[in-house]
């Protein structure tokens, strides 16, 4: 990379190591109740700004569970839909859930992370 200093004599070089191309993970499509929960959570949040997105899940997980099968049936329309969608764009992908011991790496940075963040300590690996 060049980089021109307005007023410097010379241009400078700078290289910058390439990032790794990773594939970008495709996302799972969507079931019925993610749906569900995408439409929902925006009117529950505005009624109750107060409330976590852990207690709003609560809350529409019962709503979910006391709908009419013909308002899940309608969710679950659009959730083959998407599912359709997703096979079209995406031919060959297979889940692919991630391993137990990948999970708990996983839990572990981001539970250092975030007790760093409220210690206000970084903590630096090698």
């Amino acid at each position: 990379m060049l980089v021109s200093i307005p007023g410097a004599a010379e241009v400078i070089f700078i290289h910058r190591p390439e990032k790794p191309a990773f594939p970008a993970k495709i996302p799972r499509p969507p079931n019925a109740y993610i749906l569900y929960r995408k439409e929902r959570h925006q009117s529950i949040k505005a009624q109750r700004p107060d409330i976590t997105n852990n207690e709003i899940s609560q809350v529409l997980g019962r709503l979910w569970n006391s709908e009419t099968r013909e308002v899940r049936a309608l969710y679950k329309q659009m959730a083959d839909q998407k599912k359709a969608e997703h096979r079209r764009q995406y031919p060959d992908y297979q889940y692919r859930p991630r391993r137990p011991s990948e999970r708990r790496r996983r839990n572990n940075a981001s539970s250092d992370r975030s007790t760093a963040a409220t210690t206000g300590t970084q903590q630096i690996t090698a």
